[in-house]
């Protein structure tokens, strides 16, 4: 696949480049893929294995840089013939160390999708320096100065390295020392070793997916054909060889018409429903709420009753106990009673015997 990668890279209307490849312990018949082009601006680095994905023996290969800008390819993505010229032409302002293009990702099955990003959104900044990263290596150029001012790439992380080395010089660097051109001017294709990765588990990639399968306006041109027994990466080149800046034209043009309709789609329909799930939620907050406060009461209420039957159980318990000592007075007095009315019989009887 690298072979796809440096004829996109020979192809470039700005031909005033190097192009360093960094081979991080390759055994196959890597060395003789990039050798067969005979280019004197290919350098070919036939390293030993480094850690994780090989950013030691990136660094090895960057330090032997010349030029002012530095741009990357990944072995397995494409790009535009126009790329390093757009992408270049950012740098007429000195303010600006580090620029990208848009985003484009093509799925195995052929759909070639575009990535939402932009980071004059200080939301979408944010997520860059602190989340996962969803900007290509391949769409990235950078100037050779950010190397002696913020560092190289990442020599202890085995992965995920250039999320880390982006963000150091977002963060370190001058305010707005990026920028952004929305024109798309690479293909990025997901690696053999996420093969086992969908890229639904990437909001957007996974959105435009299903948009892509599911929507009958969906551009034919960013549908192609995949060859079976052949990488994506050889039917995206050739038919990007075989229709030249017209297919590149024409990609653009639908990426637009995807990103547009997709918008309008949302403008129109979606925030209207999420406006009224909105307020529906709402309403049923304030639903649960006054619940909630019902509730509250009720139980406020309860608690009263429990107090109240408390006090009337003790106010009962009380009256049973004066009910009991009324009970034993009674009795107490009947049998006083009873007691004089003996008495008082006695005494007649007494009387009578003392007359007679």
């Amino acid at each position: 696949m690298i072979g796809f990668a440096i004829r996109s890279v020979l192809a470039q209307s700005d031909q005033n480049f190097e192009l360093l490849v960094v081979g991080d312990g390759c055994t196959d018949d890597t060395a003789a893929a990039v050798q067969s082009f005979g280019d004197s601006r290919i350098r070919w680095f036939d390293l030993p294995k480094a850690d994780g994905i090989g950013y030691r023996n990136r660094n090895i290969v960057l330090r032997e840089a010349k030029g002012d800008l530095v741009a990357h390819i990944a072995h397995d993505d494409l790009i535009s013939n126009d790329h390093l010229e757009k992408l270049a032409g950012c740098f007429n302002d000195d303010a600006v160390e580090w620029a990208y293009s848009r985003p484009l990702w093509v799925s195995p099955d052929g759909v070639i999708l575009p990535v939402c990003v932009n980071l004059a959104n200080d939301d979408e900044l944010y997520h860059l320096k602190t989340a996962d990263l969803f900007i290509p290596i391949s769409c990235v150029i950078y100037r050779r100065r950010c190397h002696d001012r913020y560092g190289l790439w990442p020599e202890n992380l085995t992965y995920s390295g250039d999320q880390e080395f982006w963000s150091r010089i977002l963060k370190a660097g001058p305010d707005r020392n990026h920028t952004f051109i929305p024109t798309p001017t690479a293909f990025h294709f997901k690696a053999n070793w996420r093969s086992t990765e969908s890229l639904e588990r990437w909001p957007t990639t996974g959105n435009f997916m299903r948009i892509a399968h599911t929507s009958a306006w969906w551009p034919a041109c960013l549908k192609i054909q995949m060859e079976p027994d052949k990488p994506e990466q050889a039917t995206v080149f050739a038919a990007m060889d075989a229709g030249g800046e017209k297919w590149i034209a024409d990609v653009r043009w639908a990426i637009d018409r995807v990103i547009d309709r997709v918008t309008m789609d949302y403008v129109r329909e979606g925030l209207p429903k999420l406006a009224s799930m909105t307020i529906q939620i709402e309403q049923l907050t304030d639903s649960a709420q006054h619940q909630a406060k019902g509730n509250a009461w009720l139980e406020e209420q309860r608690l009263a009753w429990e107090q109240r039957v408390k006090e009337l159980e003790k106010g009962s318990a009380w009256l049973e106990q004066q009910r009991l000592a009324w009970e034993k007075r009674a009795t107490d007095a009947e049998k006083e009673n009873m007691r004089l009315v003996a008495l008082f019989d006695s005494i007649k009887i007494q009387t009578r015997q003392k007359s007679s």
